[in-house]
Parts: structure tokens; C-alpha cells; sequence
């Protein structure tokens, strides 16, 4: 059964799985929370920062990241100003599914900081209106899942430049992968291919290579043999149609890389078949 997930404002995030609230003051005294992480984005003055006795300043765009149990406090000369995104834990192991680099750092450190650029913030500004006037907590709650996501990226990006390369390296040969294989790429050859992303040629393909075992150039090429195999046995397309719709512009070269893989030519392969 598919969990619903709730959202609510002014409570704590023990009653919902995202608790949402603006704040404004001069202190936020000491505490640590057991069972939910926290984002707390600053929208204005110049606040103070302390976690598990490191401290900072942050001022408008800066957000700090929190795992549970992580002691903290905020103070500020004058009053300050942030908006506050809890989210219970179980909620935001599945916001984070797949982000495991944002998770090992939150587990090993306790908390993590970024700025966001500026349209970073002006986005999520634009987000934390919509929240403050949704019309409906289903509402409230998608935005906020945006606004997380945001940040997720933006952590991967400044924070773990490292991991945030494999991040978008990975998310890029994912496309790539399903594209090659509904041949939506047989026009391209590989190079064409990696070079259509926007991450480092050496970050795509050892990150192809790692997820499929094979660089981008044998598993295009096995990809287009294999749909050319399965058009021979489901279409009666000649053998010089089928060789250009996966991507060939010489039939002899088909022919011979067709043999080569799978041991006689297409006309073998399908009148043998289809004896069978």
C-alpha cells in the first residue's frame, strides 16, 4: 500500500512527515532534534551559527543542513531572519534515495552548508511563497519537495564538486542508456553522443563504463546489432532498410560487424529462424 505523506505548518515535524515555518528573532536557543532532519535557509540579517560547537556566520541565499541529533543553536546581533524545513526522517531517506553522497556526508559530519547562487534563491524565495500561500497541504508538501531537491542539488554541486560530477555524470549516461537502447541515438556514433552532455568526456565514460560494464562505443554497437536482430525476426524490412534505421550508413560494414557478432549473415540468421 502506497504511504501517503503529510504536510503541516506550526508543529513539530514528530506530527508530520515536512513541517514548514518562517522565523524571525535573535536567538534560537540550544537544542537537538532526535528524529528529523533540518534545512534552515537564511532569508535575512546576518545570523550566527552553531553546530556541535563549530560556528559561522550565514547571511540571505546561505542554508545549513541538519541530521538528527545534531546540537545547534542561532544567534544574531539584531534580528535575523530564515525559513525552516523539517522533515521527518523516514520521509527524507526516500527524498534522498539515490543521493548517496548528500546522506554519507550528513552521517559523517552532522551537518552540511552551501550558498546558493542567485537564482538558486530567487527560485526557492518563489517556492517558499507558494508554501506560505498554498491552497492545500498536498500542495504545500510538492513545493516543499522541490525546495529540498534544490537544495540536494546545490549541496552536490558546491559542496561534493566531486560527487556532484558523478551525480550529473550518472543521471547523463542514464539517458544516454535509454536512448541508445529505443534507438532514438542510431544517427550518432559515441563520440557524438558523450559530447551532447554537458560533464567531461572522461567523467561520462567511466561512468557508462561502470554502470554498464562496457564503454559508450561497444555498447552502442551491441545495441544497434541486437535491435537490427530482433527487426530481421519481427519485419519482413530488407536487410539494407534495416541496416540504415539502426544506424548504419554502409550495409557491407552491417554485414560484416552482423557476422562477426552472432556467427552468419543477416539473410542466414533469418531464414534460419524462421525455418525454426
Amino acid at each position: 500500500m502506497k504511504r501517503e505523506y503529510t504536510y503541516k505548518t506550526n508543529e513539530r515535524a514528530d506530527y508530520s512527515d515536512i513541517n514548514c515555518h518562517a522565523w524571525k528573532g535573535s536567538e534560537v536557543r540550544e537544542h537537538a532534534h532526535r528524529d528529523y532532519y533540518e534545512i534552515i535557509i537564511t532569508t535575512g540579517g546576518v545570523l550566527e551559527n552553531t553546530v556541535e560547537g563549530e560556528s559561522f556566520v550565514s547571511s540571505a541565499g546561505d542554508v545549513l543542513m541538519l541530521s538528527p541529533g545534531s546540537s545547534h543553536k542561532i544567534s544574531c546581533e539584531e534580528i535575523g531572519e530564515h525559513y525552516n524545513i523539517a522533515v521527518r526522517a523516514e520521509c527524507f531517506e526516500r527524498l534522498i534515495s539515490g543521493k548517496m553522497a548528500v546522506k554519507n556526508a550528513l552521517k559523517e559530519k552532522g551537518f552540511l552548508t552551501v550558498t546558493l547562487n542567485e537564482s538558486e534563491y530567487g527560485y526557492i524565495k518563489d517556492c517558499i511563497e507558494k508554501i506560505e500561500n498554498g491552497i492545500s497541504p498536498s500542495y504545500s508538501y510538492t513545493i516543499a519537495e522541490t525546495v529540498i531537491s534544490v537544495i540536494f542539488i546545490a549541496v552536490m554541486d558546491k559542496a561534493l564538486p566531486d560527487e556532484g560530477s558523478r551525480e550529473a555524470a550518472a543521471y547523463y549516461c542514464r539517458d544516454a542508456i535509454k536512448k541508445i537502447e529505443n534507438g532514438s541515438l542510431s544517427d550518432k556514433n559515441a563520440s557524438k553522443i558523450y559530447k551532447s552532455y554537458p560533464v567531461s568526456h572522461s567523467a561520462f565514460i567511466a561512468e557508462f563504463k561502470r554502470i554498464t560494464g562496457k564503454n559508450p562505443s561497444d555498447y552502442l554497437k551491441e545495441s544497434k546489432l541486437y535491435r537490427a536482430k530482433n527487426l530481421l525476426l519481427t519485419t519482413s524490412s530488407s536487410v539494407l532498410d534495416i541496416s540504415y534505421e539502426v544506424g548504419y550508413d554502409s550495409v557491407s560494414h552491417f554485414i560484416k560487424c552482423f557476422k562477426k557478432k552472432y556467427g552468419v549473415t543477416p539473410h542466414k540468421y533469418r531464414n534460419e529462424n524462421k525455418k525454426e
